[in-house]
């Protein structure tokens, strides 16, 4: 019971956020349903961790910039290197809404997400889940709305290697990931 009034007050708060700061901006979002999910590029791979990452440039420093993710497990997401949050529980579909402005800065820029099962790898139902995420958000670029979505050419690998750079770092060299497969989904 905790755990479902955590998740109500944090769907409640986020859309009281979105009111008082993104509606004038003429943004929309969702919150679940069937939505378009980022998955890896191989069907039978990315049961137990998916690991994404998009790249993309701006001229000058967004002043607005959010992103939602729902996920069939637990969701870290990382903006420029830096841990913006990590949710969920390991067999449970996890959303998050995130104001990520103050980590977007002018030139390069990496989101970087993973989802894994965690603890429950080994369990039938849950082991054989492939690893979801969807992802919705948007930023200001100069007075201009920028949509972040599935669409955006997102990179994708299961276990990513240590070459110098962490992953989720923006100088990490991602040129031999896939991109990753956009699916129909429900979480």
């Amino acid at each position: 019971m905790q755990r479902f009034l955590s998740v109500l007050f944090g769907l409640l708060l986020s859309q009281c956020v979105w009111h008082a700061c993104w509606e004038r901006h003429g943004l929309k979002y969702f919150v679940g349903g069937d939505v378009e999910a980022l998955a890896s590029p191989n069907a039978g791979a990315g049961r137990n961790s998916l690991y994404l990452r998009h790249t993309f440039h701006v001229p000058t420093r967004p002043g607005l910039g959010w992103i939602e993710l729902l996920g069939n497990g637990s969701v870290t997401l990382y903006v420029n290197g830096n841990l913006v949050t990590q949710s969920g529980a390991d067999s449970y579909d996890v959303a998050s809404v995130v104001d990520i402005a103050t980590y977007l800065r002018s030139g390069k820029n990496v989101i970087a997400i993973k989802t894994d099962s965690g603890g429950t790898a080994n369990l039938p139902f849950f082991a054989e889940r492939q690893r979801l995420v969807s992802v919705q958000g948007a930023y200001d670029d100069g007075g201009r709305k920028r949509i972040i979505n599935a669409s955006n050419g997102w990179r994708s690998c299961n276990a990513p290697v240590l070459r110098g750079h962490w992953w989720f770092e923006t100088e990490f060299d991602d040129r031999d990931w896939l991109y990753a497969r956009r699916v129909s989904a429900y979480i």
